[in-house]
């Protein structure tokens, strides 16, 4: 018996239910009401089970005197409904790509996933900010990259602090790689008055480190945003968007020059 229960429970039909439908296979043609009694099943229950196995095509109905009667024709019933389930999962497979290409595309057009942020505090975590750009730019293959930073003379108060301090080892390691870095410097005395655009990697070791003074890099996709305090803090955006417009917004800011 529990060999016919485990049965059915592969067809999706749990133990009542097949208590159910054994006792309609015995039966043959008779109404929800007497099948009810016969099982020892609640008539309500038992009619809502007799409604679902019908939809199944396993049981049949016909009427007599105005009455639904269930019955089960035929075992091989259960024979073509395995055949049908599984002509219809293979068509389900054959359309999964059609399926989650037509899904990807939707999810491109009204994407609801925020952008993705980390934030990097401290010294070594800034470090581990240059390490993430240096994956960045290995798994995406660049050859340049865009930085825009402050240099001014009120950046530089109070400490002799450079950019090397903390963009040495992913400076030198720009340079094995062969990526260059354009750079947009904002520069005057104590305020930012005016743009200076340069190509050389040599420039960028000496930007302060120092008193708010930001570097802000955009790596294909990626824009990390370095600002200098005590401790300083580095903001990672995973953000296509904001990418894109640093991209336009520095490039415009080229044309100007």
């Amino acid at each position: 018996m529990e060999d016919i229960y485990q049965y059915f429970w592969k067809l999706g039909i749990n133990k009542k239910e097949s208590d159910i439908c054994l006792t309609v296979w015995k039966l043959w043609a008779q109404p929800a009401s007497t099948i009810a009694r016969v099982s020892g099943h609640e008539r309500v229950y038992t009619y809502t089970v007799l409604k679902k196995i019908t939809k199944m095509w396993i049981i049949s109905t016909t009427r007599k005197k105005g009455v639904n009667h269930f019955w089960i024709p035929s075992l091989e019933n259960i024979r073509v409904y395995i055949e049908q389930k599984q002509k219809k999962r293979e068509t389900i497979h054959e359309t999964f790509d059609v399926f989650k290409s037509q899904v990807t595309s939707l999810s491109q057009q009204h994407s609801i996933t925020p952008p993705k942020i980390n934030i990097f505090e401290e010294a070594a975590w800034i470090r581990a900010l240059c390490e993430t750009m240096l994956q960045t730019i290995q798994q995406k293959k660049l050859l340049t990259i865009k930085l825009f930073a402050t240099h001014t003379f009120q950046d530089q108060l109070l400490s002799k602090n450079t950019s090397w301090e903390y963009l040495a080892g992913f400076l030198t390691e720009l340079q094995k790689q062969k990526v260059s870095i354009k750079s947009y410097i904002a520069e005057w005395w104590m305020t930012m008055e005016q743009l200076k655009i340069i190509e050389h990697m040599t420039d960028i070791i000496d930007l302060p480190a120092w008193n708010n003074a930001v570097n802000l890099f955009v790596v294909g996709t990626s824009v990390f945003l370095i600002i200098y305090k005590d401790i300083p803090v580095g903001i990672q955006f995973e953000s296509p968007e904001y990418a894109r417009a640093m991209h336009f917004l520095l490039e415009e800011l080229e044309k100007t020059k």
